[in-house]
C-alpha cells in the first residue's frame, strides 16, 4: 500500500525491508560498469534499463 493512497502507514514493514533498504545504499554507491557487472549484464544495457526505471513515476527504491 502506498502512503498517500492509503489513509493510514502500515501496521508493519515487510521482512524484506531492511535488506532491500542495504541493497539500494550499496548500489547507489557504484557506478554504472560495477552494477553491470555485479548484474552481470552489459553496461549499456544496465544504463537504458537503469535510466527507463529512474524516470519513471512508479520506480520505489
Amino acid at each position: 500500500i502506498m502512503f498517500d493512497k492509503a489513509d493510514r502507514k502500515p501496521i508493519s514493514v515487510p521482512l524484506f525491508q531492511s535488506v532491500a533498504n542495504v541493497l539500494a545504499e550499496e548500489m547507489a554507491r557504484m557506478n554504472v560498469e560495477e552494477l553491470a557487472r555485479q548484474l552481470d549484464c552489459s553496461s549499456k544495457i544496465f544504463f537504458i534499463l537503469f535510466r527507463e526505471l529512474a524516470f519513471t513515476p512508479t520506480f520505489i527504491i
